[in-house]
C-alpha cells in the first residue's frame, strides 16, 4: 500500500516546513508495518515537498493515519500554499480502508490506484 503526497510550499516556507516533518517521517518509519517514508522533490517537482511511504497493508496504515504523528503532520499542512496532491495505490488483493480513503479526499486533488 503506497501513499503519496505532492505538497506545494512557498520558498519561503520550505525550510520551516521540512524542519517540521523530518522528525515526522524519522517517527513514521519505526511505525509498525512501514516499509519506506520519506521526503523529496526534484526538477520535476519544483515549489514541492514529495512525501512517500510504503506499508506492509491496509490495516497497518488504517493505524498510522490514526496516529499522532499523522495528525501532526495534518497541523503542518497548514504551511502549505495549495492543497497536496495526493495518491493512494493498492496492490492487488489488498482492499483500503474507506476511513482512509475519506481523510485522502479531505487533502484535496486525490487518486485512487489499483
Amino acid at each position: 500500500m503506497e501513499l503519496r503526497m505532492v505538497l506545494p510550499v512557498e520558498r519561503k516556507q520550505r525550510e520551516r516546513f521540512l524542519e517540521s516533518v523530518r522528525g515526522l517521517v524519522a517517527r513514521t518509519r519505526a511505525e509498525e508495518g512501514c516499509l519506506e517514508c520519506g521526503l523529496g522533490g526534484g526538477e520535476d517537482c519544483r515549489g514541492c515537498v514529495v512525501l512517500s511511504e510504503k506499508w506492509r497493508d491496509g490495516e497497518s496504515l488504517g493505524a498510522h493515519v490514526q496516529g499522532g504523528n499523522f495528525r501532526k503532520l495534518l497541523i503542518a499542512l497548514d504551511m502549505l500554499s495549495a492543497p497536496p496532491e495526493v495518491t493512494l495505490a493498492e496492490p492487488p488483493g489488498q482492499a483500503v480502508d474507506m476511513n482512509i480513503e475519506k481523510l485522502c479526499r479531505v487533502f484535496g486533488r486525490y487518486e485512487r490506484k489499483s
